[in-house]
């Protein structure tokens, strides 16, 4: 792994002061990304032994609140098998500090990713989406007081909408679906977790470089630190295990009654402190089982029963 740079008083990326660490390397390359030279993985110098002990090191002073790690994409593969042992050592190190990291992937891709157990606050598009929402429902400018999501949108974000007096929109996955709902409705705001925010006003698609004006602008009327603005919603634990299946399966997933006695049965354990989602890859021959809520151990436990009985009836 090669990184841009190391930032010893960082007081922009997180509560606090904090070390930023900024990795590169990023196969997404979204349109407007206003840091395109960190695509390149090899941009910037070698992340190596002597990188981990200098970190660590620039952690160890009592007003140093933690580590922030953005890039490029921290959670890319190959920056994964770097970063991995690394945040671990930083978390054996200095138990008392947090590790924020801001990532551009959707949640499907880091669900199963080994350093997310590491990590204290993921900031993701769900909290682009809050601070801009609250934003302009405050000015006035969020149409029929309204956002719209998708269905893997964080049960965070429908509490703070309900918090704040807004509606939730919840579309299938994918931000064409998200515009096609806008445009029905009249809607004017909307996006997904990995950060494709549609401000309708302004474009028909979502825009790096307008996401981030906005969020600036934002930032500058309030005069607060974006990791402030954040604290507006809190995330709540997601599991998600993929099951391997046929095209057969696929169809059998909706008719199948064993299948959905397994998800009533975890719906009914959740009742209102989460929710259950099992569908389809519409790209992948998978079935896909996220469960949400407050207690990390009961939605585990629920996840994996539901998928063991997928495996039995479908794979």
């Amino acid at each position: 792994m090669y990184y841009g740079e190391i930032k010893n008083c960082d007081i922009a990326n997180g509560e606090g002061v904090r070390v930023a660490l900024f990795v590169s390397g990023c196969t997404n390359r979204c349109k407007g990304c206003f840091q395109p030279q960190t695509w390149d993985f090899t941009y910037g110098q070698p992340f190596t032994a002597e990188t981990e002990d200098h970190l660590l090191s620039l952690l160890s002073p009592s007003y140093i609140n933690g580590l922030t790690v953005l890039g490029g994409e921290p959670f890319e593969p190959e920056n994964q098998r770097a970063l991995a042992p690394f945040l671990r050592r930083v978390r054996r190190t200095y138990p008392d500090k947090t590790i924020w990291l801001y990532t551009g992937e959707i949640w499907e891709r880091l669900y199963q990713d080994s350093i997310l157990k590491d990590i204290d606050v993921l900031v993701d598009g769900d909290f682009v989406m809050a601070i801009c929402a609250a934003d302009m429902k405050s000015r006035g400018k969020l149409a029929k007081s309204t956002v719209v999501g998708t269905i893997m949108t964080n049960m965070g974000f429908n509490r703070f909408c309900d918090e704040n007096g807004m509606k939730f929109s919840a579309t299938k996955v994918g931000d064409r679906y998200v515009l096609e709902e806008m445009l029905l409705e009249g809607y004017n705001f909307g996006g997904e977790q990995s950060g494709h925010v549609i401000f309708l006003d302004f474009a028909t698609t979502g825009d790096g470089q307008m996401t981030a004006a906005q969020l600036l602008s934002i930032m500058r009327r309030r005069q607060a630190k974006l990791s402030s603005l954040a604290t507006i919603m809190q995330r709540y634990p997601q599991v998600m295990v993929n099951v391997t299946t046929s095209p057969e399966g696929k169809l059998r997933f909706y008719t199948d009654t064993e299948v959905k006695e397994s998800i009533e049965k975890a719906k009914a354990a959740l009742g209102n402190t989460g929710r259950i989602i099992v569908r389809p890859s519409g790209t992948e021959p998978l079935l896909r089982v996220m469960v949400e809520g407050e207690n990390e151990e009961q939605i585990s436990d629920l996840a994996n029963q539901v998928a063991d009985v997928l495996r039995t009836r479908l794979a």
